[in-house]
């Protein structure tokens, strides 16, 4: 769907956190646009993010692609 032909993938564990990004070169997307719709994609990253109590940051832009940051807790 993205169009893209490049990924970027880090996943980063320090003492009270793991961090993962996902950046890719694609077209993007509108997040509002997204989110408004009927899909459940979005919406089943947002529920399982939340469940582990932790935070999720799209950056999705037309034309430059998107970038996902996402902050998990460790307890």
């Amino acid at each position: 769907h993205a169009q893209a032909n490049e990924l970027y993938i880090a996943l980063h564990k320090n003492a009270t956190s793991i961090q993962v990004t996902i950046a890719d070169n694609g077209i993007g997307f509108n997040y509002q646009t997204a989110t408004q719709k009927n899909g459940l994609g979005l919406h089943n990253i947002q529920l399982r993010i939340a469940y582990l109590k932790g935070t999720i940051h799209y950056t999705a832009s037309t034309p430059t692609g998107t970038s996902v940051h996402i902050n998990i807790p460790i307890t």
